[in-house]
């Protein structure tokens, strides 16, 4: 009797799981398509050079976000999902946290773009609204405690009213002709809608749970200053790794148009964003996947090192799938999307995408270093790799320009993502797992994953 209880148990929880996944899957994979359909749009309504430097602004404000998250976000879920009675503490907490991170980082942005770009109104005026878009996303906190419970249903439908104002944004201001400026808003709109209804869905959902009394907000949420502590403790250095990834990911875009001109950052965003416009299948996989790794951690240790290994297969064949068949395509895809004016981007595409291995294997491996609190091993040898990306495209940016800013990227993710692991040994465990998860890839087998 009680194995069949428990074989129910198992099966509700997977059943959960998957439908999570189904709906964040469907959320991207919308996202996805929408998303491309209007970027092309605009950088047709933009051409290169403006589009250039949109994508540099971007750039930009993304290396610098991640001092607006703090380094938390994955850290609230695991404390949401092991100290559910603390759920009033830990969302207070966080949301402070965020907010005060969203200040210090339109301070850090204004300070970068006043040195890099003196004189350009267009881009700081860009850069201070797009600052902006990190006080409404504070209120994601929201978001984090809905994928703790396995529940993203509401987390997609209030994202998605965001970001359809995004695309009617974007498509009355190409209709009406407005200037490059009037863009970066769209981005602001998008997190603002979706505060509104992340909030809304909350308080209804809370008003159901509670047998219809309405939530007050000054009961439910309950700041603490050992837990906000705690918070930094821990994700101080996931602020430096993904300050690391955001070097990885943008760096060569800023280098590209300092160096270079806008032009070659035109050709070289359309080469980032159809090489990693499938990137939120792995993320979405490692979210929805992650709790039971962390489940596993305190049960069993054969079962945790399985759930690892399985998670990292997993995204790598998913990787090797959307490699081929994106090199395949990559010339048909940029004509039909952004036009002959980009064309020079789809040779660069088919080697581009191929780092997508080593990013994933990152991704997936990142549960691991959470759960075995060795977040600092983590952010400094992405950091080194970060360093190495920013020193190579230096080098061979000005020799080979964007071809010298992929063969950057994809060295840089080889060592960082993978190599760095096997030369400390606390984190050749992990380097052990990667290892024999690439060797005994041929025999993966998705029902292993429920294990």
């Amino acid at each position: 009797m009680k194995s069949f209880f428990t074989r129910k148990l198992n099966s509700k929880k997977h059943l959960e799981a998957a439908s999570n996944t189904i709906w964040l899957l469907g959320d991207r994979i919308f996202r996805l398509g929408i998303g491309l359909f209007i970027s092309s749009w605009i950088a047709r309504f933009l051409g290169v050079n403006d589009y250039g430097t949109l994508s540099y602004t971007l750039a930009l404000s993304a290396i610098i976000q991640p001092f607006a998250k703090l380094g938390i976000d994955d850290i609230v879920i695991k404390e949401l999902s092991i100290s559910p009675l603390k759920e009033k503490q830990i969302l207070c907490t966080a949301l402070v946290l965020k907010f005060i991170g969203s200040c210090f980082n339109l301070l850090l942005l204004v300070l970068v773009v006043s040195y890099l770009n003196p004189n350009d109104h267009i881009i700081f005026s860009m850069v201070v609204i797009l600052a902006f878009v990190n006080f409404f996303q504070s209120l994601d906190v929201i978001d984090l405690w809905f994928r703790s419970q396995i529940k993203s249903k509401l987390v997609v439908l209030s994202k998605g009213l965001g970001f359809l104002c995004f695309v009617l944004l974007n498509i009355f201001l190409i209709f009406q002709s407005f200037p490059l400026t009037a863009f970066a808003i769209s981005y602001l709109l998008d997190s603002f809608v979706s505060a509104c209804a992340l909030l809304t869905f909350y308080l209804i959902y809370k008003k159901e749970r509670k047998s219809n009394d309405i939530p007050n907000i000054s009961t439910i949420w309950q700041f603490s200053l050992p837990l906000a502590k705690s918070f930094l403790k821990k994700g101080l250095p996931i602020v430096f790794a993904g300050l690391a990834i955001s070097v990885y990911m943008k760096v060569d875009q800023l280098m590209l148009g300092t160096i270079l001109n806008s032009k070659s950052v035109g050709i070289y965003a359309v080469v980032v964003r159809l090489s990693e416009a499938w990137y939120f299948i792995p993320t979405v996989l490692v979210s929805s996947l992650s709790p039971y790794i962390y489940e596993a951690k305190l049960l069993n240790k054969e079962i945790y090192y399985s759930r690892i290994k399985r998670l990292i297969q997993l995204v790598i064949l998913v990787a090797l799938l959307a490699s081929v068949f994106i090199s395949l395509v990559s010339p048909y895809i940029v004509q039909i999307l952004f036009g002959s004016e980009y064309l020079e981007a789809a040779p660069i595409i088919s080697l581009y995408v191929w780092s997508s291995i080593f990013v994933v294997v990152g991704v997936a491996s990142s549960p691991w270093f959470i759960a075995e609190n060795l977040t600092h091993f983590s952010a400094i040898k992405t950091f080194l790799g970060a360093l190495l990306n920013a020193a190579l495209n230096f080098i061979w940016i000005p020799k080979y320009g964007i071809w010298g800013a992929t063969w950057a990227t994809i060295l840089s993710q080889f060592l960082a993502s993978f190599m760095a692991n096997s030369f400390h040994s606390k984190t050749r465990v992990i380097f052990n797992l990667q290892l024999q998860s690439i060797i005994s890839l041929y025999r993966f087998r998705i029902k292993e994953l429920r294990k």
